[in-house]
C-alpha cells in the first residue's frame, strides 16, 4: 500500500481522519505525512479521531487530560450552563448526555465538560471560551456539532 499523500511504499501505514470528497474519514499516510498532517497526535503517537460534521480533528487522549486537568471544574461548568440556557436547548443535551452517562458511568457534570474539552480541542480554543460562546449564543449547538 502507498501513502495517499506523498506516494511512497512504507513500512508502516498510519489511517488518518482526513476527510475525502465521498464524506469518507479514512486516508492511509506514511508515518512522516501523518506526523506532518495536523491529523495525528506527535505527543501520543496515535491518529486524531475525525468527526463527521466538519473537518476537524482531535486526539482523544489529550481530550482525557483535559478533562482531567479541568475535573474539579465540571460542576461550576454544569450549573453555569443550566443556569443560563434556555430549557429548550438544556432538553436538547439531555439525550446524548444522558447515553454518555450511561456509556461511561460519569456524571452528567463530567460527560459536559468532556463535550466541551473535545469541541475545545477540534477548535483550537481554551475551555473557558468554549463555555463563553455556548452561554453568549444561549445554545448548545456548538458542543453537539
Amino acid at each position: 500500500m502507498n501513502c495517499e499523500i506523498c506516494g511512497c511504499d512504507p513500512a508502516i501505514i498510519v489511517l488518518l481522519p482526513i476527510k475525502k470528497s465521498d464524506g469518507c474519514l479514512n486516508t492511509m499516510a506514511c508515518l512522516q505525512c501523518a506526523e506532518n498532517s495536523g491529523h495525528y497526535c506527535v505527543a501520543h503517537k496515535i491518529p486524531h479521531m475525525g468527526f463527521e460534521s466538519d473537518d476537524t480533528t482531535a486526539c482523544w487522549r489529550c481530550i482525557e487530560e483535559l478533562v482531567s486537568a479541568n475535573s474539579n471544574r465540571a460542576e461550576e461548568i454544569y450549573l453555569q450552563l443550566g443556569n443560563t440556557l434556555p430549557d429548550a436547548e438544556l432538553d436538547e443535551l439531555m439525550e446524548p448526555m444522558e447515553l454518555s452517562c450511561m456509556m461511561t458511568g460519569q456524571s452528567s457534570a463530567k460527560v459536559i465538560l468532556r463535550f466541551i474539552a473535545t469541541k475545545a480541542l477540534r477548535l483550537n480554543k481554551s475551555i473557558d471560551e468554549i463555555v463563553s460562546q455556548i452561554v453568549s449564543s444561549k445554545s448548545v449547538g456548538i458542543i453537539l456539532n
